[in-house]
């Protein structure tokens, strides 16, 4: 049973990720971006999260963490829209590598059909882990819990910049 039943918030995680997406599906039906609300509704996660961080003292509660997995779910789903065939994804890191090691691997064996997107990909998990080891090792030492401020302030200039350029 790989411990899900024991342990439900596991289940409650993939739910907020996918709920997540599911709110970016409800905003976009036709699966395109032209709806820059997801963005604000992740945004508006973000900052939630920061604002009851604020006053749940070190540790974060689990509806801290919830927000911020849904926050997730909807930029991805959102992202994956802006190039078809959801080329481009934010939120994940395991996919993208897997891709990357498929593609370097299929093309060593002549097929060569995928190789374009490991020019896509490869920079793209540069970004992913330079962002997660700034994110740890920079932003949340320095600025704490205030780092979620920002990130919700990033998801309000992203929004903005899609109204003022549809």
């Amino acid at each position: 049973n790989l411990g899900v039943t024991r342990n439900p918030w596991q289940l409650q995680v993939i739910a907020c990720y996918a709920g997540g997406s599911a709110i970016n599906g409800l905003c976009n039906p036709e699966g395109t971006t032209k709806s820059e609300l997801p963005i604000l509704v992740a945004g508006a996660a973000v900052l939630g999260a920061w604002y009851l961080h604020q006053g749940s003292g070190a540790t974060p509660n689990k509806t801290i963490y919830m927000l911020l997995l849904a926050a997730n779910g909807i930029q991805n789903s959102w992202t994956s829209n802006l190039l078809s065939g959801n080329l481009l994804r934010t939120a994940h890191f395991s996919g993208i590598t897997s891709d990357i090691g498929s593609f370097i691997g299929q093309s060593i064996m002549g097929g060569r059909q995928n190789l374009w997107k490991v020019q896509i990909f490869l920079p793209l998990a540069v970004c992913f882990a330079l962002g997660g080891y700034l994110a740890a090792n920079v932003a949340h030492p320095q600025f704490g819990v205030a780092s979620l401020a920002v990130s919700g302030a990033i998801y309000a200039a992203v929004a903005l910049f899609w109204m003022l350029n549809k």
